[in-house]
């Protein structure tokens, strides 16, 4: 069996360095009690004016200024996540966009495996469910 190792609330703020922000991520996955983790998911959490993860599809790798490790960066093929591979240690990381939205009402909502194109929507249904509640 495969174990993954998920975090659905990932912020990755352009003040970040790139290659520290993935080294952390992979050194905490590899941290968890259960070493039989190889691979990892992150829900990025972006707000309104934030595209970290259109940004990371435009590029083909990232490189850790310490250790000068190399994390290549792909498309999955439906566009709906990007793969981040460490081939030294041999995991990888399945990244899927999101956004947190805050409501009038100041509820945080996260909307998680979506695209900023379907944005407009998620904030329609978040509205309409708010108006039932």
């Amino acid at each position: 069996m495969t174990l993954w190792a998920v975090d659905s609330h990932v912020h990755f703020h352009d003040c970040f360095d790139k290659g520290l922000f993935i080294d952390s991520c992979l050194r905490n996955m590899s941290s968890i009690s259960c070493s039989d983790i190889k691979h990892g998911m992150l829900f990025f959490t972006e707000g309104r004016n934030e595209d970290s993860y259109n940004y990371l599809r435009t590029i083909k790798e990232i490189k850790n200024p310490l250790s000068k490790e190399i994390f290549q960066i792909r498309d999955i093929e439906t566009s709906y996540a990007i793969e981040l591979k460490s081939d030294k240690r041999g995991i990888r990381v399945i990244i899927f966009p999101g956004f947190q939205i805050v409501t009038k009402e100041n509820l945080e909502v996260l909307s998680l495996g979506q695209k900023k194109d379907c944005l407009m929507v998620t904030q329609l249904k978040i509205r309409l469910l708010m108006f039932f509640l």
